[in-house]
């Protein structure tokens, strides 16, 4: 699993890479993470400590988001 995290919308990243069990997705969901089916990830709505204490449990770190906003918007509007 590998974490992100985005200061240009405050939002953390959770790409999973594969079906979560039962417990971690309960954990997850709990959180107030929110999957995204089109981007293959579970997507918070804004930072807050208990969230980034949960990713650093599950993923050991939180990396910096590779995207943009205006790449996020470019691939939203190519859909």
């Amino acid at each position: 699993m590998i974490a992100t995290y985005s200061p240009d919308d405050n939002k953390l990243r959770l790409y999973a890479g594969g079906r979560l069990d039962a417990e971690t997705y309960a954990r997850v969901k709990a959180a107030g993470f929110k999957w995204a089916p089109v981007q293959s990830l579970f997507v918070a709505p804004a930072w807050t400590p208990e969230r980034e204490d949960l990713l650093i449990d599950l993923c050991g770190a939180i990396g910096d988001e590779d995207t943009t906003l205006t790449d996020r918007a470019e691939v939203r509007a190519d859909r």
